[in-house]
């Protein structure tokens, strides 16, 4: 959820936030540093979108860009809103050098 951020959103509705930089001159660079706090362990993607149209009306462009971030450090086991309520069971087997190795021989592992 949102913490903070130099500047301050001119328009912010749930996890919709709106920035307005009136100033920011053609192939101008914006900074905007915000702050997040992640409730939950899981893979979190921040999605932006940058629409600049001339004062004039002289031209407009566009401009997509994501970020994914993995977050572990919560000690509360990630969710899923899919599968209607159902979670996928707290097994800790996320790692790969970690969990249950199964050996089968060739007549186990053929599915019919």
């Amino acid at each position: 959820s949102y913490v903070d951020s130099s500047p301050k959103p001119a328009r912010q509705e749930g996890q919709f936030s709106e920035w307005i930089l009136p100033d920011l001159e053609p192939n101008g660079v914006a900074i905007i540093e915000y702050q997040v706090r992640a409730t939950i362990d899981g893979v979190y993607v921040n999605t932006v979108q940058a629409d600049a149209s001339a004062v004039d009306g002289s031209g407009y462009v566009k401009a997509d860009a994501a970020v994914r971030v993995e977050v572990r450090s919560t000690g509360v086991a990630p969710k899923t809103t899919r599968y209607g309520g159902w979670q996928v069971p707290d097994w800790n087997m996320t790692s790969p050098d970690q969990g249950i190795t199964v050996d089968l021989s060739p007549e186990e592992d053929m599915a019919e």
